[in-house]
């Protein structure tokens, strides 16, 4: 089995969106290393008020920010139970303080999505998962730390899907947002 040098990185491919993306990383990443010691699930997206889906059919949103996390977090446990000492961070945002989780329509399929109701709603989804695997890891004896964390507002292309009217208000105020945020380096 292969082991990363210190300092180095490789890549391999995996589309959050396609759970048969997500199996055949797993796949290829098991066939290399015989244990993971840290997992940042930081993926995410965040589209205005526009109802898109995965792949599997599933709400972009909760699809790609929870889902397709709380998947290949599951599948990759075994090689994160091999290390002495692991972590899961599961990168959230403080949108998850007003997201509200609707599991009768977890997809919007019978309301509408508004600005930020989806982006919240897997943001506490993030939360509320770090925490039953931190349980999950507690119970099972296991030397794992399961934490989510907002990253504060970081320069990044989250915003790249904003249209109409969050695209024009967005490009306006850029200036100011660049003087309050930080870079993505920071952010990591």
């Amino acid at each position: 089995m292969n082991q990363l040098k210190q300092g180095s990185a490789e890549y391999l491919h995996l589309d959050l969106g396609d759970l048969s993306s997500i199996r055949l990383f797993v796949n290829e990443f098991s066939a290399k290393y015989n244990r993971l010691d840290i997992l940042v699930n930081n993926a995410g997206v965040m589209r205005m008020s526009s109802k898109t889906y995965t792949k599997d059919g599933f709400e972009s949103h909760i699809g790609i920010n929870y889902l397709g996390h709380f998947l290949l977090t599951n599948l990759l446990l075994e090689k994160l139970k091999k290390a002495p000492s692991f972590r899961v961070i599961n990168v959230s945002s403080i949108n998850h303080t007003v997201g509200k989780l609707d599991l009768d329509d977890l997809h919007f399929e019978r309301r509408s999505i508004g600005p930020f109701e989806g982006y919240s709603q897997s943001k506490l989804a993030n939360v509320l998962f770090t925490q039953a695997l931190q349980r999950r890891f507690d119970a099972s004896n296991l030397n794992g730390k399961a934490v989510s964390l907002h990253p504060g507002i970081v320069r990044t292309d989250i915003t790249r899907s904003y249209t109409g009217i969050m695209e024009i208000l967005f490009k306006m105020v850029s200036p100011i947002f660049y003087l309050f945020s930080k870079s993505s380096f920071l952010g990591a």
